[in-house]
């Protein structure tokens, strides 16, 4: 699910990696959830 998200915001999939890093990648997947979609 979290990589169909980043590929909304326009982003490649390789971007799920940083969810890996501790406290910083939950952050950016926070932060990446509340984005509006590329195409709106």
């Amino acid at each position: 699910m979290n990589i169909r998200r980043i590929r909304d915001t326009g982003r490649s999939w390789q971007w799920i990696f940083i969810s890996l890093i501790p406290f910083v990648g939950v952050l950016w997947l926070l932060w990446i959830e509340l984005q509006p979609s590329a195409d709106a």
